[in-house]
């Protein structure tokens, strides 16, 4: 859900330009997760993923968009908390010392700033106590050990590898020098005033989002203006705002005979039979997800339910599916018409109600 896109050479070529842009900014830049997070099952918030690829695929795949990283002079480098069998199948790649000094500092030939993703995170407490964790990370090679879950833990038995020279003293010297360089990267960075029109950011927001839309079907669904039509937003009750907000927009946006509604996989026969009732005049229906992952939450799905739900609103009536947040999942459930955004953001939401209505944002 961090990444931009699917394609190695379109994740590179984003990859490239974020950490240019952020220079440009005076902001410091992290790739991760390294080695490669796309291709897991499980949220490493919740427990440990395993990485999917083969180690030939990874370098074809995988391993691009942090190749292309490094020769964008990128700040710092995050280690994902995931198993890597054909480096290490016995320790997270955070805490692996193939991952991270043999494959990033080695193969890969990166000689900046490590860091750890978060160590309180499940994929690591359910294994590990802090002073284990944070332990194997510095044996690893990390330069920064993020967020354990018990900082003093971590703190004493970091301490403690120091002292009794089991981490060397050199290589901490040569690790202090690298973060030092990273805060002078800061201190050196331009500092300018800037006077932001942020009405014309709000419009390049709004054009950015149009572009990304994706719609694939029957488009002379659109534009839904003209005829009476309903709208059920499937949510859940993390994605409730966006969900509103892109019912207000479309609310002012059009003035014909439409009726909205929240629903989600726990309705009831009876509700469901009121609003399939009460939305029997509509002539196209539209089906809003607003569902996304977030860190902590698991994994997002689309319930057979919800499938069996739709099918009974819509009566064999045309249907558009419109997906906002994350594409995987809605996206496979049946339309006429499906519209994708990839983003609840509110120039998501605008530029998709533009849509909907025929309209898009004004050329330069």
């Amino acid at each position: 859900t961090r990444a931009f896109g699917e394609s190695p050479e379109i994740v590179s070529a984003h990859v490239t330009a974020w950490i240019e842009g952020s220079r440009q900014g005076g902001v410091l830049s992290s790739a991760k997760h390294a080695p490669g997070h796309g291709d897991t099952l499980t949220d490493s918030h919740v427990d440990l993923p395993l990485f999917g690829a083969d180690e030939a695929l990874a370098w074809e795949r995988e391993f691009v968009p942090f190749l292309a990283a490094i020769r964008a002079d990128v700040d710092s480098i995050m280690v994902g908390h995931l198993l890597v069998p054909f480096l290490d199948p016995e320790y997270p790649a955070s805490c692996s010392h193939a991952v991270v000094s043999q494959l990033i500092r080695g193969k890969w030939g990166y000689h900046g700033v490590i860091i750890t993703d978060a160590m309180d995170m499940g994929a690591i407490t359910r294994r590990y106590d802090s002073a284990t964790a944070a332990r194997h990370a510095m044996l690893a090679g990390v330069d920064i050990v993020l967020m354990p879950e018990n900082t003093d833990e971590a703190m004493v038995a970091l301490a403690t590898s120091i002292s009794e020279r089991e981490i060397d003293e050199e290589w901490l010297l040569t690790s202090e020098q690298r973060i030092d360089a990273l805060f002078h990267r800061i201190e050196s960075a331009p500092s300018r005033p800037l006077t932001i029109d942020q009405n014309s950011h709000a419009m390049m927001a709004l054009k950015a989002a149009d572009v990304a839309i994706e719609m694939r079907g029957t488009t002379d669904l659109l534009p839904i203006s003209g005829a009476p039509f309903a709208v059920f937003a499937i949510v859940d009750e993390h994605e409730a705002d966006a969900a509103t907000t892109f019912f207000h927009y479309l609310s002012q946006a059009t003035e014909d005979n439409c009726d909205f509604a929240f629903i989600d996989a726990s309705i009831s026969d009876s509700d469901l039979s009121a609003m399939a009732l009460g939305t029997k005049h509509a002539e196209r229906i539209i089906f809003a997800f607003f569902g996304k992952a977030v860190a902590f939450r698991g994994a997002i799905g689309n319930s057979e339910k919800i499938a069996e739900i739709m099918l009974k609103l819509s009566a064999d009536r045309p249907t558009i599916n419109l997906v906002c947040g994350s594409p995987y999942g809605p996206s496979d459930l049946a339309a006429d018409l499906t519209i994708t955004t990839f983003s609840d953001t509110v120039p998501s939401l605008a530029a998709v109600v533009l849509r909907l209505i025929g309209r898009r944002p004004a050329a330069d």
